[in-house]
């Protein structure tokens, strides 16, 4: 059997162990709006529909807060528009999203696991419209410790949603009041972005991912977008 056959194989049990591993999830009908790609791993761990338009790519840090404290306003519904922009030494697709309303800002959208913007686009426009509004959380993953004077603890702070996480490093500084997951693959030497997404071993099904009990986050109750945000 060669490494391509391996890898394979490796995958189908990964993905069989995960949806019986997470076969307690009983709320499946969630939007979960995240910051890169925890969203799609555990929608796809758990077998559910996707029902978010954050998956398989990244925000920069305040673009995703923008975002996530106006998500109507940045809807395709709402007259928002996404159209391709370059940037040197990013060789995967790149959109600009611009909301109709002239008081917020453009972001930028990084699509990191889409082979084209043509298909980056559509997932977008397709799972923006899908956005469960009765059943909704917000996710941030930060793998870099969170400074005393970062501007992140404040920005999470104010994101209009009742059901939402920080997953991040035990040194980070998130200040009181915020649920905070410490995994500790953030502390392993020479860390890597993305790491939190691989298995821990070569023979190994689970994902440093799993030491974040999400199941349990996500049945804990059907998270709500606050009143100033629906408008």
């Amino acid at each position: 059997m060669n490494l391509d056959s391996l890898h394979d194989l490796k995958s189908k049990l990964q993905l069989r162990w995960h949806l019986y591993k997470n076969r307690q999830l009983l709320n499946r009908e969630v939007t979960i709006i995240s910051n890169n790609c925890i969203a799609g791993v555990i929608y796809h761990d758990c077998g559910l529909r996707f029902l978010s338009p954050t998956v398989n790519l990244w925000f920069p840090t305040e673009d995703f807060f923008t975002y996530a404290a106006n998500l109507l306003e940045y809807s395709p519904q709402q007259g928002a528009e996404l159209r391709e922009i370059f940037e040197e030494g990013i060789s995967y697709p790149l959109g600009l999203l611009t909301p109709k309303s002239a008081d917020l800002p453009a972001i930028k959208l990084y699509f990191q696991h889409y082979p084209s913007f043509e298909l980056a686009k559509e997932k977008w426009e397709q799972r923006s419209r899908r956005i469960n509004l009765e059943n909704i959380c917000m996710i941030f993953e930060c793998s870099q410790p969170i400074a005393e004077n970062s501007p992140i603890p404040e920005l999470f702070r104010a994101a209009p949603y009742s059901h939402k996480v920080i997953v991040t490093s035990k040194h980070s500084v998130t200040g009181a009041g915020t649920e905070v997951v410490h995994l500790p693959v953030y502390d392993l030497p020479g860390y890597q972005p993305g790491k939190l997404f691989t298995t821990k071993s070569k023979l190994s099904l689970s994902r440093w991912l799993d030491d974040f009990n999400y199941v349990e986050f996500l049945n804990r109750t059907k998270g709500k977008l606050l009143p100033a945000i629906l408008k």
